[in-house]
């Protein structure tokens, strides 16, 4: 007995160092192959779409390659033009509207400061000096101590903010510089297809060819369902917003629901950036009708959110929200805001995985006896 579990035993401790090595040599390989890997799996994603066009049209592999991958930055570039546009005429509108509001803003701080404020300083001030001189200085010493300590906080998260533009700035050519590597090796890889595929197979052995087909099969599944699934998300969630403002009559209400569903990209922040504030500043400046109309819009828009985002996720995928969660949060430990973008892509190679049996038989290999 005690031999059976030694064996076991044995058995996890070689999974989990090859896992281990697998995790550092991919740690220490991605920075300079990050890339490619991209490439590869844009070029695994529109190969159907090449070979579609190579078999409708009689283009050859290269063209039909070089076509798709046209297409597809002429349909990036068009969408990218129309949000700029959109953009640039909300901004210019905001321009215009943003002084106004801002004054009324002020003058209402500026009332209330007078009417509540300052009587509340009077007052402290008046049984301030009714202290000795003692109690003075001590409650002076703590008030210069905390402002001194928000000053400098302050001051160093502007310094860090600073500091940080240089890097986001030279960030630009090197990112340029990847785009242009993963396109030349989608190109490449989509051109190859065939002559590369043969190549990969005559390398692995044929144990595994079968495993690793149901696995991408499973993966590209998972991803795929993945993609539709947040896809069906931001249209739904950009179809509310926009019925919702035109409903309410807000000017330039495509351009604020075409941002918010951008914003609803970013994990947990969502679309709550925009409407939070913007409620609130409607509630200060006293237009009571746009508040209600935006808190219940607002309301609406997680509610319906909350009960869709299960139904289509599951059924596109299958992800348990439970596992999703605990995944999100051992990726925001690990990788830190990077974890968010991460940890989807965990729960889409786990499901992979696990639809593809590889789970099982890691189970079914501890607990043979051979």
């Amino acid at each position: 007995m005690n031999h059976t579990y030694f064996r076991y035993f044995i058995k996890i401790i070689g999974i989990l160092t090859a896992l281990f090595i697998g995790y550092f040599l991919i740690s220490l390989t991605f920075t300079y192959v990050y890339p490619f890997i991209i490439a590869i799996i844009f070029a695994f994603f529109l190969h159907p779409i090449v070979t579609w066009f190579e078999k409708i049209f009689k283009m050859p592999r290269g063209l039909s390659a070089f076509t798709t991958l046209f297409l597809l930055f002429g349909i990036i570039c068009s969408v990218f033009i129309i949000l700029t546009l959109e953009i640039v005429e909300g901004s210019f509108y905001l321009a215009h509207l943003l002084p106004e509001k801002l004054m009324i803003l002020t003058d209402f701080f500026t009332s209330y400061f007078e009417t509540h404020l300052i009587p509340i300083y009077e007052k402290l001030l008046h049984y301030f000096n009714m202290l000795s001189d003692t109690h003075k200085e001590n409650i002076l010493s703590y008030a210069i101590t905390i402002f001194s300590n928000i000053s400098s906080h302050i001051g160093q998260v502007i310094q860090s903010f600073l500091l940080q533009i240089p890097t986001i700035i030279g960030l630009i050519p090197s990112s340029i510089t990847m785009v242009v590597f993963i396109t030349l090796g989608c190109f490449f890889i989509l051109a190859d297809w065939y002559r590369l595929k043969k190549y990969a197979f005559s390398i692995i052995p044929n144990s595994f060819i079968l495993e690793i087909r149901n696995i991408l099969h499973h993966l590209k599944k998972a991803f795929g369902g993945f993609i539709k699934a947040q896809f069906m998300l931001i249209f739904i969630t950009g179809l509310m917003i926009f019925t919702g403002l035109w409903i309410l009559q807000v000017e330039h209400a495509f351009t604020i629901a075409l941002l918010a569903t951008c914003i609803d990209l970013l994990p947990y922040i969502g679309t709550g950036i925009i409407f939070i504030p913007w409620i609130l500043y409607l509630f200060i400046t006293g237009n009571y009708t746009l508040t209600i109309g935006l808190a219940v819009l607002y309301t609406i828009l997680i509610i319906v959110r909350q009960i869709i985002e299960p139904k289509i996720l599951s059924s596109n995928i299958g992800i348990d929200p439970l596992i999703m969660l605990i995944i999100l949060f051992i990726s925001l430990q690990i990788w830190s805001v990077l974890g968010l973008l991460v940890a989807p892509l965990i729960v889409i190679c786990l499901y992979a995985l696990y639809h593809a049996g590889v789970f099982h038989q890691l189970i079914h290999f501890i607990k043979t006896n051979d």
